[in-house]
């Protein structure tokens, strides 16, 4: 493993070097990231068993700077140098957010394909300063593959998500703190600006773990206490609150219901902020319920990462075809959403029956019911197609992408 130790020390020095060109300013650092990477190529000297083989067989590991595995399957530091430091990510269900950064560099991808998503954020009312309600757009879909850089800004002015396709995927990133960006912000679609759990005060990260715990030792009383703390929490606390503990409901969606019913008059605008966001777990949750299923089936993962990318059809549609250049798009989505419903079973929403797979694609196609009805062949009865329609357009996994208002 010394040639693995040898590579990484001559990366580590070669972005100190050219860093201090700059005399170490950051807005220089991205630079100088991409440039280590294009030079230094890791890809043709790093695999993801030297990696393990070398944490394992060396004396001299770096400290390590998440050492709790937040971020990563887990991760790994490599090297530490002045005011940066080199991490290896691991993949394997660690799909991530719409997130900014607090720091800034450049990754690459060292093994297997992520799909990444980057997105603008158009500020409207800020509700808190760690709380803002605006219009999420997504830009642009890149599907990474070993040796592809990607440059990271820190704050606003880079959102992304990037979702791993492989079982694992290995990602190289080399980064510099940036402090004058402030707390690192989540996004979440429709439109929302806020401060992730794990970068909040520790008060309130504290009442989530304790309401956690209340739901499993007295359910009646933790709904009580969430009922009161919900009445007088800033717009920050109230939606954390509410985020967090919609889990604890997933049996009783009326009485999480009643509880935001309750306390509407005292919280009147955040919740009208919350609600669309809300609506929208429901895909999310969908999404993150299949991970299991299709840990090991990266055309699958390529398919629900488009369905959580994309809610418009003809950037699903395009991206299909991009990745699938031989098939048809919407004849491959009706035999992937066929394939995955046989390997998720109900953890789909619904069944991909020969109805429902004439109803896609009339839906993918953007017809009406009727026209689906007025055209469709007789290999299912028209019930059971305005069935398999509605159930289709209103599902948590489709009804975003299958939506009826698209421009």
């Amino acid at each position: 493993m010394e040639q693995v130790a040898q590579f990484l020390k001559h990366l580590g020095e070669w972005v100190e070097r050219d860093w201090s060109r700059s005399a170490f300013d950051l807005a220089a650092f991205p630079e100088t990231a991409v440039r280590a990477l294009r030079t230094c190529r890791p890809t043709e000297h790093l695999s993801a068993m030297d990696i393990v083989e070398w944490v394992h067989g060396t004396d001299a590991l770096p400290a390590q700077m998440d050492i709790a595995a937040r971020f990563g399957n887990p991760p790994v530091t490599v090297f530490r140098g002045q005011g940066f430091h080199i991490d290896v990510y691991y993949w394997l269900e660690g799909d991530t957010d719409i997130h900014q950064h607090a720091f800034c560099g450049a990754f690459t991808v060292l093994q297997g394909t992520s799909l990444q998503g980057v997105y603008a954020f158009e500020k409207g009312r800020v509700l808190h300063p760690r709380l803002i309600q605006g219009q999420l757009a997504l830009e642009s879909l890149r599907l990474m593959t070993p040796g592809d850089i990607q440059p990271l800004a820190a704050g606003a002015d880079f959102l992304h998500s990037v979702l791993h396709l492989d079982y694992p995927t290995v990602t190289l990133l080399i980064r510099a703190d940036v402090p004058a960006s402030g707390p690192q912000h989540s996004y979440a679609m429709p439109g929302l600006s806020y401060l992730h759990l794990g970068f909040c005060e520790q008060p309130l990260r504290r009442r989530v773990q304790l309401l956690r715990m209340m739901d499993r030792v007295d359910p009646p009383r933790m709904r009580e206490q969430l009922r009161a703390g919900l009445r007088t929490a800033d717009p920050l606390t109230f939606a954390h609150l509410v985020f967090e503990s919609r889990p604890l409901f997933q049996n009783d969606w009326q009485g999480f219901a009643d509880i935001l019913n309750d306390v509407y008059p005292e919280q009147e605008e955040v919740l009208d902020a919350l609600l669309p966001v809300l609506r929208d777990v429901k895909r999310i949750n969908r999404l993150h319920g299949l991970k299991n299923a299709i840990a090991r089936e990266p055309d699958l993962r390529y398919l629900t990462a488009l369905l959580f990318f994309c809610t418009h059809r003809s950037r699903f549609i395009e991206a299909l075809r991009s990745r699938f250049p031989e098939a048809e798009p919407m004849e491959k989505a009706c035999a992937l959403l066929s394939r995955l419903s046989t390997v998720a079973g109900h953890d789909l929403g619904f069944d991909m029956t020969p109805a429902a797979t004439t109803a896609l694609r009339a839906l993918l196609r953007g017809q009406s019911e009727g026209a689906l009805l007025a055209t469709a062949r007789p290999e299912a009865p028209p019930a059971d197609l305005a069935k398999a329609y509605h159930t289709l357009r209103g599902s948590d996994l489709l009804s975003t992408l299958l939506s009826t208002n698209q421009v």
